[in-house]
């Protein structure tokens, strides 16, 4: 028979489980129901810039007016306006940003590799997309290997492995 010190730690130890599950499903089902659009072909400067000037200016017009007549500072954000080959370009930055400003979209979250040794190709973090087990690998995700993570995915994976994090480019962002 169990002492009652081994069942308060077991009770102890499965109520943490289940907190972490539940904090898990939660933030799944957070993500489920949030229906914005997905803003893509942002550089994470750009994205940075965007950032910065909504928490600044407060409304699109600004800046769209200031990325036009470059009287804002953001210098990557008029780059990207002055490069576009085509109104269409033009026209899906500016509502790009009319909907991050207005809540109808947002960037992509980050996602990061755990590359857990410098300079080896294969010493990537791979985790089955059914099974859950973790592997060394390359950084290639699969439709049977996860290799980009969030940071929240990392921690419930090991902790320890946020000190092997390299953010993924947004050019290999995977959905």
């Amino acid at each position: 028979m169990d002492d009652i010190r081994d069942v308060m730690v077991k009770i102890d130890i499965n109520s943490s489980i289940l907190e972490r599950k539940i904090k898990r499903l939660a933030k799944e089902l957070d993500d489920m129901a949030d229906d914005r659009r997905i803003i893509k072909g942002w550089t994470d400067e750009e994205r940075r810039e965007l950032e910065e000037c909504k928490s600044g200016l407060g409304n699109s017009f600004d800046v769209v007016n200031g990325i036009i007549n470059t009287s804002l500072n953001c210098r990557q954000l008029s780059r990207k306006y002055w490069n576009n080959n085509s109104d269409k370009e033009d026209n899906q930055m500016f509502k790009d940003i009319a909907d991050y400003f207005n809540d109808d979209a947002k960037f992509p979250e980050e996602k990061w590799y755990v590359h857990l040794i410098n300079g080896n190709d294969e010493s990537y973090l791979n985790r089955g997309v059914e099974s859950k087990n973790i592997y060394p690998g390359s950084k290639k995700q699969t439709n049977n290997f996860q290799t980009q993570f969030t940071k929240q995915e990392v921690e419930n994976i090991n902790p320890d492995y946020l000190l092997f994090l390299e953010k993924v480019p947004v050019e290999e962002l995977e959905d």
